[in-house]
């Protein structure tokens, strides 16, 4: 996710954009390989959706950075489409969909990379070396406990974002500096999208930026589109 630096910098950039903006995150890594600690907050959260007065949003645009495709957004949308009857208008008001860093692969050294780095963020880099290997190690052994059920939700997590229950727009930024996720997956997720029949897809492509980092490094060109592709697909004031 975003570093608590300047998050901020992307919650001001959606509002000038005219959004209300809804921050959400998971506090463990571990949630990864937990979809039902990602189902109960979905639910929390397009609760409180429905609930925002006077009226919920008719236009909602999901943004989704980094681990959070598969922690957030992935139950959401498994929530979307399993309980449209409960949150059918939530659905119906999806006018875009935007991917920053992300999709990222949760199998092999993209998953364990990802692991790591959530579980030691925060940690001093002196003392990251000691605590680097042991993570590794146990995010290695938790890929071979749960082989299985692993592969399960790695089946089902890219079937559901790249064939969600809405028809939305998507606009996606990522580098090839990105230490965490492979050009190739980005790639993959694009391919996956335009053979689902999913046109209306843009990447923006940065060439300095790392993981989570394109709107400091790249802020002008980054603010750009991403207030065009808002403005194109939100016309009234009543967007989250």
């Amino acid at each position: 996710a975003p570093s608590r630096a300047h998050l901020r910098n992307y919650q001001d950039e959606f509002i000038k954009c005219g959004c209300d903006v809804m921050t959400c995150s998971t506090s463990s890594p571990v949630d990864v390989f937990i979809p039902s600690r990602g189902i109960k907050l979905a639910e929390t959260i397009l609760d409180l959706v429905l609930a925002l007065k006077p009226r919920p949003p008719d236009k909602i645009v999901l943004a989704s950075f980094s681990g959070s495709s598969k922690t957030i957004l992935w139950p959401i949308i498994k929530c979307l489409r399993d309980q449209g009857e409960r949150y059918g208008a939530v659905r119906k008001a999806i006018v875009g969909l935007i991917f920053d860093s992300c999709p990222i692969e949760f199998r092999a050294d993209e998953g364990r990379d990802f692991f790591t780095e959530y579980a030691l963020k925060g940690v001093p880099g002196a003392v990251k070396p000691f605590l680097d290997l042991p993570f590794q190690a146990f995010s290695l052994a938790l890929d071979r406990v749960m082989r299985t059920e692993i592969i399960r939700q790695h089946r089902a997590y890219w079937h559901d974002i790249t064939n969600p229950p809405f028809d939305a727009p998507v606009l996606l930024f990522f580098s090839q500096r990105d230490k965490l996720v492979k050009s190739e997956t980005i790639h993959k997720f694009l391919f996956m999208m335009k053979t689902r029949g999913k046109a209306d897809v843009t990447s923006v492509e940065f060439d300095k930026s790392e993981h989570v980092n394109h709107v400091v490094k790249h802020k002008s060109a980054y603010c750009r589109h991403l207030s065009a592709f808002i403005a194109q697909h939100t016309q009234q004031h009543s967007k989250l």
